[in-house]
Protein backbone atom coordinates (compact mmCIF):
# COMPACT_ATOMS: atom_id res chain seq x y z
CA UNK A 1 0.00 0.00 0.00
CA UNK A 2 1.65 3.56 -1.18
CA UNK A 3 1.01 6.22 1.44
CA UNK A 4 -0.26 9.42 -0.18
CA UNK A 5 2.35 12.31 0.04
CA UNK A 6 1.60 14.31 3.42
CA UNK A 7 1.13 18.24 2.71
CA UNK A 8 0.83 20.61 5.64
CA UNK A 9 -2.68 23.01 5.98
CA UNK A 10 -0.51 25.77 4.39
CA UNK A 11 1.18 23.47 1.70
CA UNK A 12 -2.33 22.55 0.80
CA UNK A 13 -3.71 26.12 0.96
CA UNK A 14 -0.94 26.81 -1.74
CA UNK A 15 -1.50 24.33 -4.01
CA UNK A 16 -5.38 25.00 -3.89
CA UNK A 17 -4.83 28.35 -4.99
CA UNK A 18 -2.17 27.34 -7.75
CA UNK A 19 -5.34 25.50 -8.86
CA UNK A 20 -7.79 28.22 -8.44
CA UNK A 21 -5.71 30.43 -10.42
CA UNK A 22 -5.17 27.84 -12.78
CA UNK A 23 -9.11 27.35 -13.23
CA UNK A 24 -9.82 30.87 -13.73
CA UNK A 25 -7.07 31.21 -16.28
CA UNK A 26 -8.77 28.24 -18.43
CA UNK A 27 -12.28 30.31 -18.12
CA UNK A 28 -10.55 33.43 -19.58
CA UNK A 29 -9.08 31.55 -22.36
CA UNK A 30 -12.60 29.39 -23.08
CA UNK A 31 -11.70 26.41 -22.15
CA UNK A 32 -14.48 26.15 -19.65
CA UNK A 33 -17.92 28.21 -19.34
CA UNK A 34 -19.39 29.75 -16.31
CA UNK A 35 -20.76 26.36 -14.77
CA UNK A 36 -18.13 24.35 -15.08
CA UNK A 37 -16.07 26.88 -13.82
CA UNK A 38 -17.69 27.38 -10.52
CA UNK A 39 -18.54 23.58 -10.50
CA UNK A 40 -14.18 22.59 -10.26
CA UNK A 41 -13.72 25.44 -7.70
CA UNK A 42 -16.37 23.99 -4.93
CA UNK A 43 -14.94 21.09 -5.38
CA UNK A 44 -11.22 22.98 -4.92
CA UNK A 45 -12.01 24.51 -1.58
CA UNK A 46 -14.18 21.17 -0.74
CA UNK A 47 -11.47 18.52 -1.13
CA UNK A 48 -8.37 17.93 1.06
CA UNK A 49 -6.57 15.31 -1.31
CA UNK A 50 -4.08 16.24 -3.25
CA UNK A 51 -4.87 13.95 -6.34
CA UNK A 52 -8.40 15.31 -6.22
CA UNK A 53 -7.00 19.27 -6.32
CA UNK A 54 -4.68 18.01 -9.25
CA UNK A 55 -7.47 15.75 -11.29
CA UNK A 56 -9.36 19.28 -11.48
CA UNK A 57 -6.85 20.61 -13.82
CA UNK A 58 -5.56 17.11 -15.67
CA UNK A 59 -8.13 17.31 -18.28
CA UNK A 60 -7.50 20.50 -18.99
CA UNK A 61 -4.86 21.91 -22.00
CA UNK A 62 -1.46 23.19 -20.73
CA UNK A 63 -1.45 26.63 -20.31
CA UNK A 64 1.81 28.85 -21.34
CA UNK A 65 4.53 29.68 -19.09
CA UNK A 66 3.52 32.22 -16.27
CA UNK A 67 6.71 34.04 -17.18
CA UNK A 68 6.22 33.95 -20.76
CA UNK A 69 5.80 38.31 -21.94
CA UNK A 70 2.30 39.68 -22.02
CA UNK A 71 1.20 42.01 -23.81
CA UNK A 72 0.61 45.24 -22.10
CA UNK A 73 -3.48 45.70 -21.31
CA UNK A 74 -4.10 49.16 -23.35
CA UNK A 75 -5.10 52.01 -20.54
CA UNK A 76 -9.06 53.33 -20.59
CA UNK A 77 -8.59 56.85 -22.21
CA UNK A 78 -10.80 59.22 -23.12
CA UNK A 79 -10.90 62.98 -24.34
CA UNK A 80 -13.28 66.23 -23.45
CA UNK A 81 -14.45 68.82 -25.93
CA UNK A 82 -14.12 72.72 -25.43
CA UNK A 83 -17.52 73.67 -23.92
CA UNK A 84 -17.86 75.72 -27.74
CA UNK A 85 -17.73 72.76 -29.73
CA UNK A 86 -20.26 70.49 -28.02
CA UNK A 87 -23.57 71.36 -29.76
CA UNK A 88 -26.52 71.13 -27.37
CA UNK A 89 -29.05 68.52 -29.45
CA UNK A 90 -28.62 65.87 -31.66
CA UNK A 91 -30.87 64.31 -34.00
CA UNK A 92 -29.70 60.38 -35.32
CA UNK A 93 -31.93 58.26 -37.56
CA UNK A 94 -31.79 55.56 -39.99
CA UNK A 95 -34.84 54.03 -41.62
CA UNK A 96 -34.44 51.31 -44.00
CA UNK A 97 -31.03 51.58 -43.79
CA UNK A 98 -27.73 52.26 -41.50
CA UNK A 99 -26.33 55.49 -40.12
CA UNK A 100 -23.16 55.35 -37.96
CA UNK A 101 -20.86 57.86 -36.37
CA UNK A 102 -16.94 56.80 -35.49
CA UNK A 103 -13.84 57.63 -35.25
CA UNK A 104 -13.36 61.25 -33.90
CA UNK A 105 -16.42 62.88 -32.94
CA UNK A 106 -17.96 65.69 -30.97
CA UNK A 107 -21.58 63.95 -29.63
CA UNK A 108 -23.82 67.09 -28.51
CA UNK A 109 -25.03 67.09 -25.05
CA UNK A 110 -28.86 65.40 -25.96
CA UNK A 111 -28.98 62.85 -28.97
CA UNK A 112 -32.21 61.49 -29.86
CA UNK A 113 -31.76 58.07 -32.14
CA UNK A 114 -34.14 56.48 -33.75
CA UNK A 115 -33.90 53.27 -36.21
CA UNK A 116 -36.87 52.36 -38.03
CA UNK A 117 -36.47 49.10 -39.75
CA UNK A 118 -32.82 50.14 -39.80
CA UNK A 119 -29.39 50.03 -38.08
CA UNK A 120 -27.34 52.96 -36.26
CA UNK A 121 -24.19 52.11 -34.54
CA UNK A 122 -23.10 54.74 -32.24
CA UNK A 123 -19.24 54.06 -31.77
CA UNK A 124 -17.86 56.77 -28.54
CA UNK A 125 -14.60 55.12 -28.14
CA UNK A 126 -12.55 58.49 -29.80
CA UNK A 127 -15.34 60.96 -29.19
CA UNK A 128 -14.94 63.73 -27.62
CA UNK A 129 -17.04 64.47 -24.90
CA UNK A 130 -18.67 67.60 -23.10
CA UNK A 131 -17.85 67.66 -19.64
CA UNK A 132 -20.74 66.67 -17.26
CA UNK A 133 -23.89 64.19 -18.67
CA UNK A 134 -24.15 63.42 -22.54
CA UNK A 135 -27.71 61.96 -22.58
CA UNK A 136 -28.86 59.60 -25.52
CA UNK A 137 -32.80 58.83 -26.37
CA UNK A 138 -33.18 55.87 -28.07
CA UNK A 139 -35.65 54.22 -30.41
CA UNK A 140 -35.58 51.15 -31.95
CA UNK A 141 -38.97 50.21 -34.07
CA UNK A 142 -37.79 46.94 -35.99
CA UNK A 143 -34.25 47.74 -36.13
CA UNK A 144 -31.21 47.46 -34.06
CA UNK A 145 -29.06 50.78 -31.98
CA UNK A 146 -25.65 49.64 -31.00
CA UNK A 147 -23.55 51.73 -28.88
CA UNK A 148 -20.24 51.09 -27.82
CA UNK A 149 -18.82 53.40 -25.12
CA UNK A 150 -14.84 53.29 -23.84
CA UNK A 151 -13.96 51.73 -20.24
CA UNK A 152 -12.84 55.26 -19.10
CA UNK A 153 -16.33 56.78 -18.33
CA UNK A 154 -18.95 56.90 -16.37
CA UNK A 155 -22.21 55.28 -17.83
CA UNK A 156 -25.52 55.21 -16.79
CA UNK A 157 -28.37 53.28 -18.71
CA UNK A 158 -31.92 52.37 -18.34
CA UNK A 159 -34.48 51.28 -21.32
CA UNK A 160 -36.81 48.30 -21.91
CA UNK A 161 -37.93 46.20 -24.86
CA UNK A 162 -41.27 44.97 -26.13
CA UNK A 163 -41.19 41.93 -28.31
CA UNK A 164 -37.47 42.90 -28.62
CA UNK A 165 -34.49 43.57 -26.32
CA UNK A 166 -32.75 46.35 -24.31
CA UNK A 167 -29.19 45.64 -22.90
CA UNK A 168 -27.24 48.21 -21.19
CA UNK A 169 -25.14 48.41 -17.80
CA UNK A 170 -24.18 50.72 -15.42
CA UNK A 171 -20.11 51.72 -14.46
CA UNK A 172 -18.34 54.28 -12.42
CA UNK A 173 -14.74 54.05 -12.35
CA UNK A 174 -13.89 56.90 -10.23
CA UNK A 175 -16.80 58.12 -7.97
CA UNK A 176 -14.47 60.47 -6.71
CA UNK A 177 -13.69 62.19 -10.02
CA UNK A 178 -15.65 64.96 -11.24
CA UNK A 179 -13.70 65.46 -14.61
CA UNK A 180 -14.92 61.85 -16.14
CA UNK A 181 -17.52 62.26 -18.47
CA UNK A 182 -21.25 60.46 -18.56
CA UNK A 183 -22.95 58.86 -20.99
CA UNK A 184 -26.70 58.28 -20.10
CA UNK A 185 -28.25 55.84 -22.24
CA UNK A 186 -32.52 55.93 -22.33
CA UNK A 187 -33.98 53.39 -24.64
CA UNK A 188 -36.89 51.34 -25.86
CA UNK A 189 -36.83 48.26 -28.58
CA UNK A 190 -39.93 47.83 -30.22
CA UNK A 191 -39.72 44.80 -31.99
CA UNK A 192 -35.94 46.07 -32.17
CA UNK A 193 -32.83 45.52 -30.54
CA UNK A 194 -30.46 48.54 -28.26
CA UNK A 195 -27.28 47.05 -27.08
CA UNK A 196 -24.31 48.86 -25.03
CA UNK A 197 -20.88 47.48 -25.24
CA UNK A 198 -18.09 48.59 -23.60
CA UNK A 199 -14.94 47.97 -25.92
CA UNK A 200 -11.63 49.63 -25.98
CA UNK A 201 -9.94 51.14 -28.86
CA UNK A 202 -9.66 48.92 -32.05
CA UNK A 203 -10.75 45.91 -30.04
CA UNK A 204 -12.81 43.18 -31.22
CA UNK A 205 -15.84 41.18 -29.82
CA UNK A 206 -13.48 38.72 -29.09
CA UNK A 207 -10.72 40.71 -27.42
CA UNK A 208 -13.51 42.15 -25.32
CA UNK A 209 -14.73 39.00 -24.07
CA UNK A 210 -11.27 37.80 -23.06
CA UNK A 211 -10.98 41.07 -21.23
CA UNK A 212 -13.78 41.13 -19.23
CA UNK A 213 -13.03 37.67 -18.29
CA UNK A 214 -9.56 38.91 -17.31
CA UNK A 215 -11.40 41.51 -15.01
CA UNK A 216 -13.29 38.61 -13.41
CA UNK A 217 -10.62 36.63 -12.45
CA UNK A 218 -8.52 39.24 -10.87
CA UNK A 219 -11.73 40.26 -8.61
CA UNK A 220 -12.44 36.57 -7.52
CA UNK A 221 -8.66 36.25 -6.60
CA UNK A 222 -9.32 39.53 -4.74
CA UNK A 223 -12.12 38.44 -3.06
Amino acid sequence: MTDKPYLSPAMLEQRRDRVIDALTEHYARDHLDDAELEKRIDRAYQTTALAELEALTADLPALPDPGAAVAPRPEADFSLAHADEVRDRQFIMAIMGATERRGVWTPARKMEVVALMGGVELDFREARFASGVTQIDALAIMGGIEIRVPPGIRVESSGFGIMGGFEGFDKDPDRRDPSIPTLRINGLALMGAIEVKERLPKESDREAKQRLREERRRLRRRD
